[in-house]
């Protein structure tokens, strides 16, 4: 039971048995602390509608929603984070999901995109969060301890098949960065500060 005036969060659960749920695959957690510009995505049911995903930022020239802020020591018992990921009313509670390993770490609570470092959410790292997933046997993993991250691999070619998707003005780095934040890219050239990005499949070959 959470405390208001504790400003505590708080954890359900189902008290009678649901035969649907014995056909879900649970939603994997993440304690430990994510990185800043680390992808994210969010699943939700924004203003009651039936399940979104939030994740790439078109306004944004097709960039996707990243953290742009980690605490590392919390305010009124809570460490936060912040990241540009759109989102609505009736988000909050939803999880906040890592591109880069497919676990979720942190609790959607507010939204806005403000200047001040977009929406942001509540992070499962903090003790009392850890505490309670521990006593209701909820399992879960410390990125710290434990190597979650998928792996990639980068190799140079002279003609890769990219697809029409082109993000204008990024170094190499950056090309691998967004093809790790985003949730379909399977491969990328880098020509002339061009990051040609490869979805499902490309149509235009390009030297990479």
């Amino acid at each position: 039971i959470a405390k208001v005036a504790a400003d505590e969060e708080a954890f359900y659960e189902l008290e009678k048995p649901c035969s649907i749920t014995h056909t879900r695959t649970p939603i994997r957690l993440d304690v430990g602390s994510p990185d800043v510009g680390e992808g994210v995505y969010i699943i939700g049911h924004p203003q009651r509608r039936p399940q979104q995903l939030s994740h790439e930022e078109v306004h944004d020239k097709g960039t996707h929603c990243t953290l742009t802020q980690v605490d590392k020591v919390g305010s009124r018992r809570r460490i936060n984070a912040k990241y540009h990921c759109d989102t609505q009313g009736g988000n909050s509670g939803s999880p906040v999901f890592s591109a880069r390993t497919g676990f979720a770490f942190a609790i959607h609570k507010w939204g806005g995109c403000k200047r001040s470092g977009g929406n942001g959410g509540t992070l499962l790292t903090q003790d009392s969060v850890k505490d309670s997933l521990g006593k209701l046997y909820i399992p879960f993993v410390d990125r710290g301890e434990t190597n979650i991250m998928y792996q990639s691999n980068w190799w140079k070619s002279s003609s890769c098949v990219a697809s029409d998707l082109v993000v204008d003005n990024l170094n190499l780095q950056q090309c691998k960065d967004n093809c790790l934040n985003s949730l379909s890219c399977t491969a990328i050239a880098h020509h002339s500060n061009k990051c040609y990005i490869t979805a499902v499949k490309g149509s235009a070959p390009k030297v990479c």
